[in-house]
């Protein structure tokens, strides 16, 4: 090999070197400008993870000083039942130290007598997948005083389907609960009392379902059906039979029959049979809009039949004494004349209004 040969050998090497150099020079300055990028990018990474660390461990304080200061009793379970959390209240409203509560199981401050009920509907609710849901639960204080809590109850689940964990905000409802046990037990007292009346008794609503009935208006009218059964069912549905005993119902009943607003006390009307009711209509207003009626009806029969002996018994008697030609007069314990006889009058020549009312020693 000749040195020209050999010389442009060598030149081509180095050349080949340079541009080997070069490119390694190019790759090492991209490498590093890559390198100073991806450090920036981690800084500014690790400065927004640790913003927004504080930003979370700020809005867990908020959250927390927001559970403590609640009015409501707050707690969370585990997917066990077990207590993890419970705010404040717990001590304050309850008397329970936060301490002794964690790690206990909810059902335990559930009155024993309504605990296996309660447990069983939550399972259910689990079972079901629900996702929230309410519930009144009776439970005691630390001093074993009565407590119902109106839980409002948040199920979260894990991904395969699992219990996770149970957030509940419950509110002290006793007062709420004991109104309504009194509520109920004045509305049997009141429906008791008007099931054992000697009066038939029916209230309609406003569009004309019966709404309550008694015994005692079904046997006077006959209506040989459940009083239970005819809740909630149409007033027409049984107002032939009660209108069959009338002897002229449309015109007798025919305001009530219109939803009339005026009120009626105390009317007596004779049905067939030769019997006598009297009733009262009492319409239900709020702003003068017709919310239902109430009827009254009373057997007056009895009573009307002995006053029409009465008044038979003092008419036979007075035809007597007219006929026998004795000048009779009555007069009350004070010597007041209260009735004078025709044979009196023309005995005396006075006229029943000169007699009747004045005192009849001074007079006579």
């Amino acid at each position: 090999m000749d040195n020209k040969a050999l010389e442009r050998r060598l030149n081509r090497e180095i050349a080949a070197r340079k541009a080997a150099e070069k490119i390694l020079e190019d790759k090492s300055l991209e490498l590093f400008e890559a390198n100073e990028k991806l450090q920036e990018l981690n800084n500014s990474l690790e400065t927004q993870v640790e913003q927004r660390s504080l930003a979370l461990l700020e809005s867990e304080k908020r959250y927390k000083l927001l559970v403590e200061s609640a009015h409501d009793l707050i707690y969370i379970t585990n997917g066990s039942g077990y207590i993890t959390y419970v705010n404040s209240v717990i001590e304050k409203d309850f008397g329970f130290d936060p301490k002794d509560i964690l790690n206990t199981h909810f059902s335990a401050y559930i009155n024993q007598e309504q605990r296996e009920e309660i447990v069983k509907l939550y399972v259910d609710q689990v079972n079901q997948k629900t996702f929230s849901s309410y519930m009144e639960v009776p439970s005691s204080k630390s001093n074993g005083e009565l407590v119902w809590i109106g839980q409002n109850v948040q199920f979260s689940y894990n991904d395969d389907n699992s219990l996770k964990e149970v957030i509940v905000i419950g509110r002290n409802i006793t007062e709420k609960k004991i109104e309504e046990q009194q509520l109920i037990s004045t509305q049997l007292q009141l429906l008791s009392l008007i099931e054992n009346m000697h009066e038939g008794v029916l209230f309609v609503s406003n569009k004309r379902e019966i709404l309550l009935i008694n015994s005692y208006f079904m046997k006077f009218f006959n209506i040989n059906e459940n009083v239970e059964d005819l809740k909630g069912k149409k007033l027409d549905e049984i107002r032939g039979l009660v209108l069959s005993h009338f002897t002229n119902p449309e015109k007798e009943l025919n305001h009530v029959l219109e939803n009339s607003l005026d009120k009626q006390i105390g009317n007596e009307i004779r049905l067939k049979g030769n019997r006598f009711i009297k009733y009262d209509y009492i319409p239900i207003l709020s702003n003068q809009k017709l919310l239902g009626t109430l009827w009254q009806f009373t057997d007056i029969t009895e009573e009307k039949l002995l006053d029409l002996q009465i008044r038979n018994s003092e008419e036979k008697y007075r035809g007597l004494i007219e006929n026998m030609e004795l000048g009779l007069m009555e007069v009350n314990n004070d010597g007041v004349i209260t009735k004078v006889y025709d044979w009196f009058c023309k005995m005396t020549g006075y006229s029943p209004n000169e007699l009747i009312g004045k005192n009849a020693e001074d007079l006579l």
